[in-house]
């Protein structure tokens, strides 16, 4: 490591963020012109950002990268370190670098050609060389994960997650009302109308070439964390709800989950406005889970509000909005 004010050299070890915030010699910050973060880092996403902004595209996606990246995140692993190392010498870097103007379909068709870059020249696992691509692609300011509005068949999505060569699509807005089951009983998802509906009828709304698309998911459905109601057995879906765990994996996730506040049934955090969704007029409404609630006669939702019910509603209720999900193939 170096210090930019004394140019003292020192050897920079693992976790070296965490230890130094000044030079040891001259007792120079070692953050950028503006104070807010370190020069150094413990792993390769905040070292992609930091190398971006201090130092532009042509160094991101350059040959030179690898120099900075050694300066910055001295303390990433050697995985980390071998992953960065290949997005140039593959091509992938070149393929981002082409299309820093594209529009974000074409940065999703970039995206996937710089996966399959990495993996035809190393061999790399398509989980790890999508990984270190977002990273990229992060730094970058492309909005991969979390973009809204992606069009899949006659729905706009939210994209919640890329893994394994597939993105997990959220409807972005509820497209119907219907009960969780058609009549009250004890009942979970795996046996529950809306889920055969979805995976029936609503399938149909899609073309035979989109169907061939949508990956079949194998979701666990946990208890709920609250109230300790039996999820019920794994089921494989191509079309879903998400479940109370996955709501607050991918919406933010308070510490709420983890405790369950004397009084309350719901979890009300700074991230309910993530998980408003809107019905056809356009009103914030409410929509399923697929979790169970207090009880089995009962299923989890997400209020208008965007707080999490963890008592959730009957499983009768006609008025829940629901809000597919599914794996689509990239």
């Amino acid at each position: 490591m170096e210090c930019r004010n004394c140019h003292s050299k020192w050897d920079a070890g693992p976790g070296v963020s965490k230890i130094y915030t000044k030079c040891p010699f001259c007792g120079e910050s070692l953050t950028d012109a503006d104070g807010g973060r370190p020069g150094v880092y413990d792993n390769s996403r905040d070292a992609l950002a930091y190398i971006m902004c201090m130092h532009g595209a042509d160094a991101l996606l350059g040959g030179e990268l690898k120099n900075f990246f050694l300066e910055y995140a001295p303390g990433a692993t050697t995985l980390q370190k071998n992953l960065v190392f290949s997005v140039y010498p593959s091509g992938a870097a070149e393929i981002l670098k082409s299309n820093m103007s594209a529009d974000e379909r074409e940065r999703w068709n970039a995206y996937r050609q710089a996966v399959k870059a990495i993996r035809d020249t190393y061999g790399t696992e398509r989980g790890l060389a999508e990984s270190v691509l977002l990273e990229f692609a992060e730094a970058l300011g492309w909005k991969l994960v979390g973009q809204r509005n992606f069009r899949f068949g006659p729905y706009a999505w939210r994209v919640l997650d890329i893994r394994d060569g597939k993105v997990l699509l959220l409807a972005e807005d509820i497209v119907e009302r219907r009960a969780y089951h058609g009549e009250y009983r004890f009942i979970t998802w795996e046996k529950c109308a809306l889920r055969g509906y979805l995976n029936g009828e609503f399938l149909q709304n899609f073309s035979s070439v989109e169907q061939s698309r949508i990956a079949t998911a194998k979701n666990r459905n946990p208890k709920n964390q609250w109230y300790g109601t039996g999820g019920g057995s794994i089921t494989e879906d191509r079309v879903f709800l998400l479940s109370i765990g996955e709501a607050v994996q991918y919406f933010g996730d308070s510490g709420q989950l983890g405790r369950h506040p004397a009084g309350k049934c719901c979890i009300d955090d700074r991230y309910n406005s993530g998980r408003m969704a809107r019905d056809g007029s356009g009103e914030a409404a409410w929509w399923w889970l697929r979790s169970p609630g207090g009880n089995n006669g009962r299923a989890a939702g997400i209020d208008s509000d965007g707080s999490i019910l963890m008592h959730g509603d009957c499983v009768d209720y006609i008025g829940g909005g629901i809000r597919p999900a599914l794996w689509l193939k990239l």
